[in-house]
């Protein structure tokens, strides 16, 4: 286990080697320690021992993603994932280089058979995360490397699973919902001031604004015969 804040500094040739061997250790050790890193990067990982969590730092470099629950005994890893519908899945297939190996595919070490999504995985050698450019993966059951590994690289593909959101009402097209609505907090709804733009009431609907309500010229707000709309 070693973290370490991957500067080099200026110093004489021994302590300079030193400082590279602990970065390098850090690196195939995924920053292991039972506290993050102090020096942290957009997209690290991080193995928190305390709580055998594999987490990744977001793109902000604001906060940590937890990413895999690992059991140390069993040898297995468990996606962490939300509570709600629509939830974020990952697999984590791993595989054992051979000299100059840069395609991978099909069963890893684990007799996972790799699929995923493309332009929806991470790929890590040896904890070290890859850019996009160094790998291809695009048919969804392969990924290439541009350069070939070692022997006894561990290469390591991060898919994320399918991504839906259920029984939402949608920004741009609107909806309706189903059944009443409660609110907590202060009970004020805010409308616009200004309509810009044709609206019609839909058909057996009654509307409702706070007001007052202008409407800029040439915009037609449409009330049907079995329809109001209300100013209040």
């Amino acid at each position: 286990m070693a973290q370490h804040d991957y500067v080099i500094d200026n110093q004489t040739f021994p302590n300079t080697r030193t400082d590279l061997n602990n970065a390098l250790a850090a690196i195939v050790s995924t920053n292991a320690g039972s506290t993050a890193p102090t020096s942290t990067y957009a997209y690290q990982l991080w193995y928190d021992t305390a709580n055998n969590l594999l987490k990744m730092r977001n793109a902000d470099d604001d906060a940590w993603i937890g990413l895999f629950t690992l059991d140390q005994t069993a040898d297995t890893a468990t996606p962490v994932t939300g509570a709600s519908t629509g939830e974020t899945s990952f697999t984590l297939y791993e595989y054992t280089a051979t000299a100059g190996q840069t395609t991978f595919s099909g069963a890893d070490d684990n007799a996972a058979t790799l699929s995923y999504t493309a332009d929806n995985i991470i790929v890590t050698i040896n904890g070290i995360t890859l850019d996009p450019s160094d790998y291809t993966a695009s048919n969804g059951t392969s990924v290439v490397l541009a350069s070939g590994a070692s022997a006894n690289d561990v290469f390591n593909v991060l898919a994320f699973g399918s991504f839906s959101v259920a029984d939402t009402v949608s920004a741009s097209s609107g909806g309706e919902f189903s059944a009443p609505i409660g609110l907590s907090g202060v009970p004020i709804y805010e409308n616009a001031q200004n309509i810009s733009t044709n609206y019609t009431i839909s058909n057996a609907r009654n509307a409702m604004s706070a007001g007052p309500i202008t409407i800029d010229s040439g915009v037609t707000v449409t009330v049907g015969t079995d329809e109001t709309w209300t100013v209040v």
